[in-house]
């Protein structure tokens, strides 16, 4: 910790945390919203896929700021937007949603389950 100050700033410890707070907000409004549209007997297998199928650009976008190295020099992204915008220009619209598949997959059992509705 005492390295991160030194070498960024107090604001160093925070630095990396918009995907991670932007992606959980996301994947729970997603949650609720889902909840309140599917309303019904399995609203919980629904709303298990929609979360991860909102919140999956911001996963990729966070791996991907994560396995940054500032030792190689020029970093390839300077930050979420910087990010989002390059991935998008080089690999696609759809790179933004690579590994969607399985959290989609394994997600749905979750919500109904976890509040006894499944």
């Amino acid at each position: 910790m005492q390295v991160i100050i030194r070498e960024e700033g107090i604001l160093g410890l925070w630095s990396g945390a918009a995907p991670t707070v932007l992606r959980n907000g996301i994947n729970q409004a997603a949650m609720f919203t889902a909840k309140n549209f599917f309303d019904g007997v399995l609203w919980g297998k629904r709303e298990g896929t929609v979360g991860p199928c909102c919140k999956s650009p911001f996963d990729a976008v966070k791996m991907r700021l994560m396995a940054l190295s500032r030792s190689v020099g020029e970093l390839k992204y300077r930050g979420m937007f910087h990010a989002i915008a390059t991935i998008y220009m080089e690999e696609g619209l759809l790179a933004l949603w690579k590994g969607t598949a399985a959290p989609a997959n394994e997600n749905p059992t979750w919500p109904g389950d976890h509040v006894g509705c499944g």
